[in-house]
């Protein structure tokens, strides 16, 4: 006769081989998916604050223009093309290229410092070609206008402006429209548009702190 006891145990010894080749297989399975859903965190970039303007493309208008020296003080080394009169995007009367297509014309660094849509506004559109070009990889930095006497185009420009801040982790604004809302005669001339000699350090202030909020720096 056949020795029972023998045979239970092999049976109980496959089985657990069995059980256990299962796991194995199983938990390797489990360990590719998880491998290939969870993504490496690279490490966080260490940024010279004393050379901010090094990690800083800045594209602007009149407001930027007539700010220059105190945004390069407060931005040292940063890339920067201010010309008055531009659009945000697309020639103005005059044959200037906007905004946008200047963007092109320059190595983008880090944050993208797009000042403009004071002249004429700017569309849902046109700021959308801006973020899709900048790309999700850098952070792009827009503003709000003030324009007195233009309310229609401010309150469709800074919507769009809003918008695209409130649905994009990377898209910031400097808010120059809240910084004159309340009282323009302190931060503006008398033109109800280009910044005075305050202002022009505010708005380099903003932009400044608009970066640092980026760049996730505190200072």
């Amino acid at each position: 006769m056949k020795d029972l006891s023998l045979e239970k145990k092999a049976s109980v010894i496959y089985t657990q081989i069995i059980l256990w080749f299962a796991m194995a297989v199983l938990l390797t399975v489990f360990s590719i998916r998880v491998n290939a859903l969870v993504k490496e965190v690279p490490p966080k970039k260490e940024y010279d604050v004393s050379q901010l303007g090094k990690y800083v493309t800045l594209i602007g208008d009149s407001i930027s223009h007539q700010s220059e020296k105190e945004i390069k003080e407060a931005l040292p080394g940063v890339d920067f093309e201010a010309v008055s009169g531009i659009y945000f995007s697309g020639k103005n009367k005059y044959g200037k290229e906007g905004g946008y297509e200047r963007l092109k014309k320059h190595s983008m660094r880090d944050v993208v410092v797009f000042m403009l849509g004071s002249n004429n506004g700017a569309t849902a559109m046109q700021i959308s070609d801006v973020v899709e070009y900048v790309g999700k990889t850098r952070k792009l930095v827009l503003m709000t206008t003030y324009v007195g006497g233009k309310e229609e185009q401010m309150k469709n420009t800074n919507s769009q402006v809003n918008r695209f801040v409130s649905k994009k982790d990377n898209v910031y604004a400097v808010d120059w429209y809240l910084s004159n809302f309340d009282d323009e005669k302190r931060f503006l001339l008398p033109d109800r548009l280009h910044p005075n000699q305050e202002g022009r350090q505010h708005f380099a202030d903003l932009i400044k702190y608009e970066v640092l909020n980026a760049l996730e720096i505190a200072e």
